[in-house]
């Protein structure tokens, strides 16, 4: 921006002569503002910075978990029934040394084979929780009995799948005996 220059006289008139003797102050110069400028290598950098320490970070997080990728249930499965692979999902979890589990790389080894146990939708397989066996075993069979109490004896339970070996399990008298 232009400024004009001072004189010690007044500007001149209409015939380019300064009035009588009059002077004029001295304008103040102005500078223009600083044009403010941020390089763009540097700002260039600052997002290769933030993004290389992003990446870094989720490499350090993934390299010190423990997770795992084991075999779960998707769906119910009942006693003796065979696994399908619609039965069967993956599923990833930090192991526990008292857990024991099925890895998802041994997956095709379940398929084909019988529920020892009823498998409930969205729990994790466990190696005895499959068997190649019968249920039940050849020459044995499972019979359902409707069995009805009086309501004065109370305290008698049966648990599904419990095996009697034809005597009567009176959980009553095992809560009085402990």
């Amino acid at each position: 921006m232009p400024t004009r220059a001072s004189t010690d006289t007044a500007p001149p008139t209409n015939n380019g002569t300064p009035p009588s003797g009059k002077t004029v102050p001295e304008l103040p110069t102005i500078t223009p503002a600083p044009r403010l400028r941020r390089p763009r290598k540097l700002i260039a950098l600052a997002v290769a910075l933030i993004a290389l320490g992003g990446a870094l970070s989720a490499y350090i997080w993934t390299a010190n978990s423990d997770a795992v990728s084991v075999v779960a249930i998707s769906r119910s499965v009942q006693r003796g029934q065979t696994i399908t692979d619609a039965d069967l999902s993956t599923a990833t979890i930090t192991p526990d040394p008292a857990l024991h589990t099925v890895p998802s790389s041994q997956r095709s080894t379940i398929l084909g084979k019988r529920a020892s146990t009823d498998l409930a939708a969205g729990s994790i397989l466990t190696p005895t929780a499959t068997t190649t066996d019968l249920i039940p075993p050849a020459g044995r069979s499972l019979v359902g009995v409707a069995v009805s109490f009086p309501s004065n004896r109370g305290g008698f339970f049966i648990m599904v799948g419990s095996a009697g070996g034809g005597q009567a399990f009176d959980s009553w008298r095992w809560f009085r005996s402990r």
